[in-house]
């Protein structure tokens, strides 16, 4: 047994030890390794502990990947991606300009979303310049769905579900919407 799968047996011992009135079977056992094979095992029990201080339930494969996600890879909220956008508004033309031309991704992402939801950041100074609270809501909401976007991207490769596997085809006498 690898030292990695011998973490993983650890954590999924601690999880039933915690949870004491939780019958766990042989095959939950052998799904929750399968399920969570891929993380890495330092990263596995930290969030097993932090489930087992705030849950008072036994947690399922999607509560613990989550809870690595949180930890480890924690994205950007709206709320925080506007107050960089606001910072990188109130910056020099000279300072955005080299920021834009090292290539940011950041930045080009930010500023890409703000100018898909946001028609006013196309006028000088930019959206931050009106400071309108719709605009603010509306680049919070693109923000955060962005994310979600990203997240289910990530998940979908990570299960090996490829672009093409999501399309459905339509047959050619399906109602439209609107028809």
């Amino acid at each position: 047994m690898t030292n990695q799968s011998n973490a993983l047996r650890d954590a999924i011992l601690g999880l039933i030890a915690a949870y004491p009135r939780q019958a766990v079977t042989p095959e939950t056992v052998a799904l929750y390794r399968s399920m969570l094979s891929d993380i890495d095992p330092a990263h596995l029990t930290t969030a097993i502990r932090d489930i087992i201080h705030r849950s008072k339930w036994f947690p399922s494969v999607a509560e613990i990947r989550d809870t690595v996600d949180d930890l480890y890879r924690p994205q950007e909220t709206g709320i925080e991606a506007w107050a960089t956008l606001r910072t990188f508004r109130a910056m020099s033309d000279e300072d955005r300009l080299e920021l834009r031309v090292r290539g940011d991704e950041h930045v080009e992402a930010l500023i890409a979303v703000e100018e898909s939801v946001c028609p006013e950041s196309q006028n000088p100074g930019g959206l931050l310049a009106g400071q309108s609270a719709s605009a603010r809501a509306r680049f919070i909401d693109a923000w955060d769905a962005r994310n979600r976007a990203t997240r289910r991207t990530e998940r979908r490769a990570l299960l090996g579900i490829t672009p093409d596997q999501l399309m459905v085809e339509r047959p050619d006498n399906a109602p439209r919407l609107g028809e």
